[in-house]
């Protein structure tokens, strides 16, 4: 039984240090993201709007899934804490409804162009598919368990089987419009800008789906403990919220995998992210800070910074 107990506490304190790092990188990585949304108007395009909704999405989990669990795992007692870790897993929706919006979207971009710029077709992809969607998971949580698990098992795969439909449909035709193009650039141009972003958006989906696949796993294991004899079932109720834990984390990491993806992947993205860096780089070349040290009425020294630049006071 100590060394049981030994296992668990080593398992614990794994789980907390891999939920305190997808608080660290997750949090500043996503609100980099939506820094760099807000601030240049060449990103606030649709597309990336419905990136930004999976930005958001993984800015919550890493700002409160994760802090919570890590709460409920160091056993702090406190039903709000508990509560918010166990419903907020509500989360999980969002991400695979995003993406059916972002395959269905690139889809109808590339095959009915006229189609695509319909406001009211824009308005349910964005709020109606990613954000109202996943109240069906949240209400069942509390009136049936069974139901609830059932919901997750099958909407994941569902969600990423819609996703890769759309995405080979959306291939097929970017073949048939680059036979048609070869001649003409300017439409070879579009053509790469948009096998970049759906080559940005195949990987994001396949993240999110390994990411997703540990939450199945658990649901599963839910599902089954009514199904299997007790006496087999002994070792995995003991694990079973080790298990639980294990799942969520799986899927936190995905927060910080996805910003990442973006710079990686994103082209306009990644150019607008290192033109930052480079200022900030810059600025601090330029304007860096020594002490000054001043005589003081009563004879001593007054040390303060002051920048060696003397234009920086307009900085």
């Amino acid at each position: 039984k100590s060394e049981m107990e030994f296992t668990r506490s080593t398992v614990h304190s794994l789980l907390i240090t891999g939920y305190s790092l997808t608080i660290a990188g997750g949090v500043p990585a996503n609100i980099f993201i939506l820094y760099l949304f807000i601030r240049y108007k060449e990103i606030q395009t649709f597309s990336n709007s419905l990136l930004i909704s999976l930005s958001i999405g993984d800015l919550l989990t890493s700002v409160i899934l994760s802090p919570f669990t890590v709460a409920e795992i160091q056993k702090v007692q406190s039903n709000l804490i508990q509560n918010l870790a166990r419903y907020l897993t509500g989360l999980i929706a969002i991400s695979g409804y995003t993406l059916i919006s972002i395959s269905f979207y690139r889809f109808i971009k590339i095959s009915q162009t006229e189609f695509h710029q319909r406001i009211k077709l824009k308005k349910v992809l964005l709020f109606v598919v990613p954000w109202c969607a996943p109240a069906l998971y949240i209400a069942t949580k509390r009136l049936n368990r069974v139901l609830n698990n059932f919901i997750v098992i099958l909407s994941i795969p569902a969600c990423f089987l819609i996703v890769y439909v759309y995405s080979r449909k959306t291939q097929n035709i970017l073949k048939r419009n680059w036979v048609d193009a070869q001649n003409d650039v300017i439409k070879q141009k579009a053509l790469k800008r948009n096998q970049k972003a759906l080559t940005l958006i195949n990987w994001v989906v396949a993240m999110t789906f390994l990411s997703s696949s540990g939450m199945v796993v658990m649901r599963s294991i839910l599902i089954t403990e009514d199904f299997i004899d007790p006496e087999k079932w002994t070792l995995i109720e003991a694990w079973e919220y080790e298990i639980t834990q294990t799942g969520r984390l799986v899927w936190c990491i995905n927060a910080i995998v996805n910003p990442l993806l973006y710079f990686w992947k994103h082209p306009m993205f990644r150019k607008k992210a290192s033109l930052v860096l480079k200022r900030k780089r810059l600025r601090l070349v330029m304007h860096p800070k020594i002490a000054v040290v001043e005589p003081t009425d009563h004879g001593g020294e007054c040390k303060h910074e002051s920048a060696t630049d003397e234009y920086s006071r307009f900085s």
